[in-house]
Formats: C-alpha cells, sequence, structure tokens
C-alpha cells in the first residue's frame, strides 16, 4: 500500500485483549462516543502497533458491543481464543470514506492538527499540536516555531471565532499574553 494510500484511513483505536473462548476481542476506542467504532463493518488491523492507519490487514466485525466498562468485539473468521490472542496489540483503522459527513461547525479533531492559529487582530500563535480532552471542554494545544505552547478552550463562537478548512486558519478571541 502506498504512502498516498495510508492517508485515506483513520486510526480509530486497538485491540487490547482477548476476551473469552469464543474469538471476543477487547477494544480500546478513540471514537466519541467510544461504541462508535462499531459503527464500521471493515476494521483495517495492523499488528505492527504502528501509526500507519491502514497497513493492516482487512477484517469483517460481526459484532460488537459494551460488556460492563470494557467494549468487545466479534470479528469474522476470528472463532476462538488461540485466534483472538494472536489480535493483541493490532490498531484498528477504518477507511476515511466510511467517516459520516459533518454538519456545518463540526470537524474531526484530526483534520484540526496542524491548522494555524491566529487571533483577531492577526496575531499568530502557531499551529495545532494537538488537542487535550479535559471533561467540560476541549483545549487546542497550539506550539509556534519556538517550541513554545498556548492553551485555548474549543469553545464556539466564545474563543474560537472561525474555522477556515479550505485556508488552514482557525482565528480565536485569545491574546497572546493570556497564558504568562
Amino acid at each position: 500500500m502506498s504512502a498516498n494510500q495510508h492517508n485515506q484511513f483513520v486510526l480509530l483505536g486497538r485491540i487490547n485483549a482477548a476476551f473469552g473462548l469464543k474469538g471476543w476481542v477487547k477494544v480500546f476506542s478513540d471514537s466519541r462516543p467510544r461504541e462508535s467504532i462499531f459503527d464500521y463493518r471493515q476494521w483495517w488491523l495492523d499488528h505492527r502497533n504502528t501509526d500507519k492507519a491502514g497497513s493492516g490487514r482487512p477484517h469483517e466485525l460481526e459484532k460488537g458491543q459494551r460488556s460492563g466498562k470494557h467494549l468487545v468485539a466479534k470479528l469474522a473468521g476470528i472463532d476462538d481464543i488461540d485466534a483472538a490472542e494472536q489480535l493483541i496489540g493490532c490498531t484498528i483503522s477504518v477507511a476515511q470514506s466510511e467517516l459520516p459527513a459533518l454538519p456545518k461547525d463540526e470537524f474531526y479533531w484530526r483534520d484540526l492538527i496542524g491548522k494555524s492559529v491566529v487571533n483577531r487582530t492577526g496575531e499568530q500563535f502557531g499551529e495545532i499540536d494537538r488537542i487535550i480532552e479535559t471533561g467540560a471542554h476541549d483545549v487546542l494545544a497550539v506550539r509556534d516555531g519556538s517550541g513554545n505552547e498556548t492553551l485555548i478552550p474549543w469553545v464556539m463562537r466564545h474563543y474560537v471565532q472561525s474555522v477556515d478548512m479550505d485556508r488552514g486558519l482557525i482565528v480565536v478571541d485569545w491574546e497572546v499574553d493570556w497564558n504568562d
């Protein structure tokens, strides 16, 4: 698979353990809500635990469900504990084309990484390095060229004024010295 094809996949989670004797596996999901990982019928599993989404082999999801505080899944052709144990550590990717379209003003976090951030007066903050989940609201971690980090709450129309995905630009109502 070429590097270009890898960009057509999105990492959604990983397999943590076997579950029971009949081939079920425990799943860690990066999706929100967590159970939405079960919305995708074709999973690409990569045992090398790499960040190259879609670099593994396709597996069909037969069934997925919550079991207590865990998520568990049954994959086609994985019918016993030995086969399930072979999948421990695999990353789970899905084709980007399978992701649902989002309404206006909603974004996949992965699409915001690397976007430039400026305030309303045009002062540059840098680029989004990562997004931190805090429970109350998420926070943009913006890093400038010198490695300095600015944390900006992701609150649309309050701190985040606009997002222009075509230009790769996010405008915020935030001052450069507020994190000092």
